[in-house]
């Protein structure tokens, strides 16, 4: 945590620097990649930013550095440390993104889905994508004149499902009640 208070010091760029070059030797020594972006969420974003705003060439030099021995971060994963999207009461439908109106800029894309949900059957993943897909159209006003067909495939993707649809009513009827 104190490495991570040197690299918010704008004050002190050669404190930044120091405190890039520790953090890049403490985990190429221990082998400790990904984790930290998963206890400080906030790492990556200031990294990117040293990237964007930062002159000296040895900080951008450092920070590329880290950036490489930290490795890569799925964008989905980041995006729930981040507090982006909410996870409560996924357990029933997995697949589908929770969006309330305030949410609505932070919808999951269908790859995001599918390597957060890899662990389960596609037979499970198909409708699921369908129903994000239709739900994010019975949302938009400027597609009313589709709202006719999103029911009927609604309602025909339930019928297949059989028992398998209930964990999506949750989703599916606030939706259809706006």
């Amino acid at each position: 945590p104190i490495l991570l208070e040197f690299l918010s010091d704008a004050s002190s760029s050669q404190k930044r620097e120091v405190s890039l070059w520790t953090l890049s030797q403490l985990v190429e020594s221990t082998g400790c990649v990904v984790e930290p972006y998963n206890k400080h969420p906030q790492l990556l974003v200031d990294l990117l930013n040293f990237l964007r705003t930062e002159q000296r060439p040895a900080i951008r030099k450092q920070t590329l550095g880290l950036l490489g021995l930290l490795g890569a971060l799925d964008p989905y994963k980041h995006r729930m440390n981040l507090g982006q999207i909410d996870t409560k009461g996924t357990e029933s439908a997995p697949l589908i993104p929770i969006n309330g109106d305030e949410d609505k800029d932070k919808e999951v894309s269908t790859s995001e889905m599918l390597v957060n949900n890899a662990s389960l059957a596609l037979d499970d993943f198909y409708p699921s994508v369908a129903i994000s897909t239709l739900m994010r159209i019975i949302r938009d006003p400027t597609l009313s004149q589709h709202h006719t067909s999103v029911v009927q495939a609604v309602t025909f993707i339930f019928k297949s499902l059989g028992i398998k649809a209930v964990p999506y009513i949750s989703q599916v009827i606030p939706s259809m009640m706006t």
